[in-house]
């Protein structure tokens, strides 16, 4: 299943007319993480996969360059969580659930939750969540910046869709280019930061999308108004 997500994305990643990814659940859950049952098994590995680690999966998912949405349907527990955090934003629904069991399986977090958690929460906020290992509502969540939006359970495919269309229908540089900005900027100096600004913003006012999109802006403002 792992290897299945990474191709999906990577497959996404690689045609130009698709705009968006959304990662949900096909039922109740959104993921409810490894299985433990079969954890005394040495996991089988070929040559290939000895290069790389268990959790190699997350990485397309960080390098898409395209904006990823988590719509958090149900619980998400322990990998799943990591998946949800993998996202760019995430959407949940007011019946969802965040479960970090990791310390109460007496195991330490993985799947990026350690890295995401904290740069959304904090530290001691991060810390509390680990060690005390307690489920979560999706409203406290919320409060805590573990995810971005609570929809009711009964508009939540809607709200879903329409900020995913939304999304889709930035230009494509501007979008990606935006996403770059705001995750490579945080750990740049701040003169290194405006120089950068300033090349993203290059390549995206010589972009044939940007030319359209203020063509299209020019001819609203010419549009005489209907307003009363």
């Amino acid at each position: 299943m792992r290897a299945a997500i990474a191709e999906a994305v990577t497959a996404f990643d690689r045609h130009d007319d698709l705009r968006v990814l959304v990662v949900t659940g096909a039922g109740r859950g959104f993921c409810s993480g490894a299985d433990l049952s079969g954890q005394g098994e040495v996991e089988k590995h070929g040559p290939k996969q000895w290069a790389r680690h268990r959790f190699w999966w997350h990485r397309p998912l960080d390098e898409t360059e395209k904006p990823t949405i988590c719509a958090l349907n149900g619980v998400a527990a322990g990998a799943g969580l990591g998946l949800a955090l993998s996202c760019d934003v995430i959407v949940a629904s007011d019946a969802a659930t965040i479960a970090p069991a990791f310390a109460r399986l007496g195991l330490s977090p993985d799947n990026g939750v350690g890295q995401r958690l904290v740069r959304r929460t904090g530290y001691a906020q991060a810390l509390k969540l680990l060690l005390l290992a307690r489920t979560l509502p999706a409203g406290e969540a919320l409060a805590l910046g573990i995810v971005d939006d609570v929809v009711p359970a009964a508009e939540f495919a809607h709200a879903v869709s329409e900020l995913a269309l939304g999304f889709a229908a930035v230009p494509m540089v501007t979008a990606m280019l935006t996403k770059r900005l705001l995750r490579d900027a945080p750990s740049l100096p701040r003169d290194v930061e405006l120089a950068y600004e300033e090349l993203l913003l290059q390549f995206a006012s010589a972009s044939p999308d940007a030319a359209a999109a203020r063509e299209a802006y020019a001819e609203r403002r010419r549009r005489p108004s209907t307003d009363s």
